[in-house]
């Protein structure tokens, strides 16, 4: 395990065992995905589940960098979206609610590359492109605030199928 991922796995299960990422996003973009995916979908750092447990008579999964806070029930597999251990084009559909602003800036390129190497049809992200309220020791847990135009450049170079939405 790298340092990055170190950090950041320290720094998620520190931050769910102190407060809670529940919120209003992952329920409406929830309830909005239910109308637009099927098959086998992927929800890319699940946290406690709440939006999996919205689709849950979908073939869904989830992966996070720490689990500790999922509901039981669910797959779920403990790791970083810039290394995913799956296979490519498993997933039918893939999405994230509020994650991918917290991905550290170098690594978001290898992330939008193992989306696509593991989405078959199309991939959903609901994004923030404002800092965080939130901070672990004194640094904004947002690590990569950028305009919506950075974002759908990212995911255009990947040449993936992609809906993104922001706020």
């Amino acid at each position: 395990m790298g340092l990055v991922e170190q950090y950041e796995r320290e720094k998620y299960r520190e931050l769910w065992s102190t407060l809670s990422y529940r919120g209003p996003s992952a329920i409406s973009y929830g309830n909005y995905l239910a109308e637009r995916i099927h098959g086998t979908c992927i929800d890319l750092g699940c946290g406690d589940c709440t939006t999996m447990n919205i689709l849950k008579n979908l073939d869904i999964w989830g992966i996070d960098i720490v689990t500790d806070q999922c509901l039981p029930g669910f797959r779920v597999v403990e790791g970083v979206l810039w290394d995913m251990p799956f296979m490519d084009k498993f997933f039918d559909f893939s999405f994230s609610t509020d994650v991918l602003e917290h991905i550290p800036t170098e690594y978001v390129r290898d992330v939008i590359e193992e989306i696509g190497r593991i989405t078959k049809v199309k991939t959903f992200h609901y994004i923030s492109t404002k800092p965080a309220v939130t901070t672990y020791k004194g640094e904004q847990v947002h690590l990569t605030v950028k305009p919506p135009e950075w974002w759908e450049e990212m995911f255009m170079l990947s040449g993936i199928d992609h809906e993104l939405k922001f706020w």
